[in-house]
């Protein structure tokens, strides 16, 4: 996603007496203000078209001397306020630079409130033309941050929306079977002050399906799972965070007793077949493993379940975010699918005579023959590519991404 070039920002110079708004590739420490990154130069110049039209400061290079006879067309339809003929102070250019940096930041609030001042002032003094310029320009403001604010649950409950207030880049994907479209919105105080976009082409199978390359990944994959296992065991290690996290459930769950034990349950199968179910328990904070259950089931379809006397929650009881209370459920929660889930594999491989393919729906003798013949073993079919499989006579491309996920 990033060529030889640096990528394009834009730049505001505060060292110049009258700054220009441009486009620029290199970000040095010169005092200057710089916003970005964007992904390509045609994304700056829409953003500069959109500020140029909202804030009149000047597009020109020339030196400003404030005396000039008359100033150029932007004057006269309002996209600049001429320093060049002195119509507007040093102090009046700077104001309409601190309002496009505002803008930038997504502080439009306080955009319109200078503005709004700089209006009624012009009305005092019976400037009613530049009253009016003014108005039109709040308008404009208003328009464009009502297009782009974002809104967002506000209930305290969901967690601190501290990061959104101060700004965010959210990243999104979306995948065909062939391309991928990338897009990327800039939010700064609840705003959405930019978007960018990437298009993917060749998007599918590239990770590769066989020999060093695919050995490479699944060992780079190896190393973050290791990475992840380290981090959850250092957490459970630290007696001052798991305490803390017992403190805040039993505070949330409102309980009478300090809590000790905690069991989670979970249910695994595939199409109704091999159903099982895993039962982890742990006490002040820590795995108990010698009381990990597992089970399986015995499915009874002309049994109804009855309705119990039990009093149920009415709403749910929302975590925190960033609280430990709810990383430490977390981790139960994986720990009894982690659970679940290893059974399940272990009884699917015996219920299968060691092939997994008899698993997949759609895959009937025919077809499994005609793997087999084709990539000669299980493991040369769990190395092949998707579009491999799916080239096999009698598969389908959702049959053979149904295959990988089995196998």
């Amino acid at each position: 996603m990033k060529d030889d070039k640096t990528y394009p920002y834009l730049k505001i110079d505060l060292n110049e007496e009258f700054p220009r708004v441009y486009m620029t590739r290199r970000v040095t420490k010169d005092g200057a203000r710089y916003f970005g990154p964007f992904a390509t130069a045609n994304t700056v110049r829409k953003s500069m078209d959109l500020v140029k039209r909202l804030f009149p400061y000047r597009s020109c290079t020339k030196k400003i001397t404030g005396t000039d006879p008359r100033p150029c067309l932007e004057y006269y339809i309002n996209r600049c306020v001429a320093p060049c003929t002195g119509d507007a102070s040093r102090e009046d250019y700077a104001r309409v630079i601190d309002q496009v940096i505002m803008f930038m930041e997504g502080d439009t609030d306080a955009v319109t409130q200078d503005l709004e001042e700089n209006m009624t002032l012009a009305a005092e003094k019976l400037e009613f033309e530049r009253a009016a310029v003014l108005r039109d320009r709040i308008k404009a403001v208003e328009r464009v941050a009502e297009e782009r604010r974002i809104k967002v649950d506000s209930n305290p409950a969901a967690g601190s929306n501290h990061s959104w207030q101060a700004g965010m880049d959210v990243i999104g994907l979306a995948q065909g079977s062939a391309e991928a479209w990338v897009e990327v919105f800039f939010i700064r105080k609840g705003k959405l002050i930019g978007r960018d976009h990437f298009f993917m082409e060749g998007a599918q199978d590239d990770t590769p399906g066989r020999g060093v390359h695919r050995q490479l990944v699944e060992t780079v994959a190896d190393n973050a799972r290791q990475g992840l296992a380290q981090h959850r065991i250092k957490w459970l290690d630290n007696q001052d965070v798991i305490q803390q996290a017992m403190s805040e459930l039993e505070e949330e769950l409102s309980l009478p007793l300090p809590l000790r034990r905690m069991e989670c349950y979970d249910i695994s199968h595939i199409q109704g077949s091999n159903s099982v179910g895993s039962m982890v328990v742990f006490e002040d904070g820590q795995p108990k493993r010698s009381q990990y259950r597992r089970f399986r089931f015995k499915v009874n379809k002309n049994v109804e379940g009855s309705e119990t006397s039990e009093e149920h929650c009415d709403e749910p009881i929302i975590l925190p975010r960033t609280s430990q209370a709810l990383y430490l459920v977390q981790r139960i929660r994986d720990e009894a699918h982690r659970f679940a889930i290893t059974y399940h594999r272990n009884l699917r491989s015996k219920s299968s005579l060691g092939s997994p393919i008899d698993l997949v729906s759609g895959i009937g003798p025919k077809r499994k023959r005609m793997l087999m013949r084709r990539f000669g073993s299980l493991k040369g079919i769990k190395e092949a590519a998707l579009d491999e499989i799916a080239a096999v006579p009698g598969m389908t491309r959702s049959l053979a991404i149904r295959l990988k996920q089995t196998i």
